[in-house]
């Protein structure tokens, strides 16, 4: 194995941590740790990282739902549009786009919009103050945001929990705990379904390297889930939005070569 493999296995620990502190993270950590530490192409990437989140998250979201906190009419109404977009983006979308968009290339290209989409849901977490009271909210609202959260998805390879968090927390206000567990919940369905497309276009991944990440990385949601009993909901928002931002930045740094 070689040295950044194992810096790669580490850093799998903590893209479990952070699936199970705050309920996002995973595809943010999971898409660069492949590309640059495993040496996969991005579109490679991502569909293998939809294997490991996915698997990751379904057994963060068993853990939540017997804690009680997975909101079943969130998970439903923000779900299932989301599980259709991103099948239909992974199935036909993907294999349409161009090898070069601009002056990137396709790969380039799918990192810089993931980065971009990241700063974005870093800085609406930062600017929230305090927490909101739970609310149902508006159907068309959920379906919406689920539709949203389906087309990162599948054009990303992302599970999606950084923006399905800051959507359950800051529009639809749920509380920060409910979010991270509901999260969990609606990246297990997006990931599966969307890999299912990814499967039928691309083939399988690499097993070998797929079941040994997703191991490890259920070892650290195990962790994670233990840690965020010990925040405040404050600083969970806090913590989640300076995490996106720094993995954001450095996804930026290392692309700005192929300008």
């Amino acid at each position: 194995m070689q040295p950044q493999e194992v810096v790669g296995l580490l850093l799998t620990v903590l893209m479990g941590i952070s699936l199970g502190l705050i309920g996002a993270g995973g595809s943010i950590l999971t898409v660069p740790i492949l590309v640059y530490l495993f040496q996969l192409p991005a579109s490679q990437a991502t569909g293998a990282s939809l294997v490991i989140v996915g698997s990751v998250a379904l057994v963060g979201a068993i853990l939540a739902g017997q804690r009680g906190e997975v909101v079943a009419r969130a998970a439903i109404l923000f779900g299932i549009p989301s599980v259709m977009t991103s099948f239909l983006v992974r199935r036909f979308l993907i294999p349409a786009l161009p090898e070069r968009l601009g002056p990137v290339n396709k790969d380039a290209a799918i990192l810089i919009v993931f980065a971009a989409l990241m700063l974005a849901a870093a800085y609406s977490m930062i600017r929230s103050k305090g927490d909101r009271r739970q609310t149902e909210g508006p159907a068309i609202q959920w379906i919406a945001a689920g539709f949203v959260a389906g087309l990162v998805t599948g054009v990303l390879g992302a599970g999606g929990g950084f923006l399905i968090v800051p959507a359950l927390s800051m529009v639809m206000g749920l509380d920060m705990r409910k979010s991270v567990g509901t999260s969990l919940a609606i990246i297990s369905m997006n990931s599966a379904v969307a890999f299912f497309a990814d499967l039928l276009v691309r083939g399988a991944p690499d097993w070998k390297l797929v079941g040994m990440i997703s191991f490890i990385a259920v070892g650290g949601l195990l962790v994670g889930a233990r840690l965020r009993e010990r925040f405040s909901q404050s600083h969970l928002k806090m913590l989640f939005g300076w995490f996106v931002v720094a993995v954001a930045i450095f996804v930026l740094f290392k692309e700005a070569g192929h300008f």
